[in-house]
């Protein structure tokens, strides 16, 4: 049975030609490698090439603003650990012509309509069609965290989804 070079665990289910069990042991080992060999440390090394990476970033969300917003929402929903489904920018045109680009709350017009989830992240709701609606930035930032049915109480009961 062959072992972990690392940590000398079990390495059964692996692949034929893997060296260690797990992401965390190759990493420990290429650490004490780089340490061993008088490399810098990953800190050091990121600090040496953090304007590089900054310039390469803020380029990148210039020329590409709706990936951009795509990978942020992503990522902010992993870290809320909630649910993530494909919601692709076809996926949000349709959902935008469904409302005839009017919000969805207050059914006004708006050419700066936000993905706006029903049940919100925070609250355990998905990122995913079934729960993204479009609305003004008015009705987004009003609503917050709060559930659609908070929400139009709040409003005073004017608020109907259409």
């Amino acid at each position: 049975m062959k072992q972990c070079v690392m940590c000398s665990a079990s390495m059964e289910g692996k692949r034929p030609h893997a060296v260690y069990c797990s992401r965390v042991c190759k990493n420990k080992s290429s650490q004490k490698r780089r340490t061993a060999e008088g490399r810098v440390d990953n800190q050091a090394r990121y600090q040496k090439e953090r304007d590089r990476r900054l310039d390469y970033a803020r380029t990148y969300h210039k020329t590409h603003p709706g990936e951009s917003k795509v990978l942020r929402e992503r990522r902010r929903a992993r870290k809320r650990a909630a649910p993530t489904f494909e919601f692709t920018d076809q996926d949000w045109q349709k959902l935008v012509n469904r409302f005839r680009g009017c919000c969805a709350y207050c059914g006004e017009r708006s050419f700066e309509l936000q993905r706006e989830h029903v049940i919100p992240l925070s609250r355990g709701g998905s990122h995913g069609a079934g729960n993204i609606l479009p609305a003004c930035p008015t009705c987004n930032y009003q609503k917050h965290t709060s559930f659609l049915a908070v929400f139009r109480y709040k409003r005073g009961g004017c608020c109907a989804l259409h």
